[in-house]
């Protein structure tokens, strides 16, 4: 019998959401952990201490406890810690696309009620903030009201913009 596995944890695919494997592409992969991703530590060129690597996300407490797999996944968590590249493992922290889409890549606190777009922010149930993992090992914790250009550059292994988490 196979079982499945939620997590509270996601991974920083990138600033943005959309896949690609084109440098040139507008949404090219510039987090540390993506779709075919073999990033090394000498490829995080802002720094390990400056670079996310994994992150608490937001999920609705509606979906604490109610989601099954081959659920609807409108929390964001109805496959496993170890599905493969998807919504539910990996998190993204700007989508310079959209300024609507921009906002809902903010951190957020935990709140029943809130559903999609907010499904692909980082956040947690803590009401100070979440813990970021950074590429060095070491745990910060981010504020949910942490600038939105930083948070973006902190998500970007490469983009020369090193900043603290708060």
């Amino acid at each position: 019998e196979a079982y499945w596995l939620p997590t509270s944890y996601a991974a920083i695919g990138s600033p943005s959401w959309t896949v690609t494997t084109d440098p040139q592409a507008r949404f090219y992969q510039t987090g540390v952990i993506h779709y075919r991703s073999k990033t090394r530590p000498k490829d995080v060129a802002d720094g390990t201490s400056k670079t996310y690597l994994i992150g608490e996300k937001f999920l609705s407490p509606d979906g604490y406890e109610n989601m099954l797999p081959g659920g609807n996944g409108r929390y964001g968590d109805n496959q496993g810690a170890w599905s493969g590249f998807e919504w539910d493992n990996h998190r993204v922290a700007w989508n310079p696309a959209s300024s609507y889409q921009q906002a809902d890549y903010q951190p957020r606190q935990d709140r029943a009620g809130i559903d999609n777009p907010g499904f692909l922010a980082f956040g947690s149930a803590h009401s100070g903030g979440l813990n970021m993992v950074m590429c060095d090992g070491s745990v910060q914790t981010v504020s949910y009201d942490i600038d939105p250009t930083a948070h973006r550059y902190q998500a970007n292994r490469l983009d020369g913009q090193a900043v603290n988490a708060n």
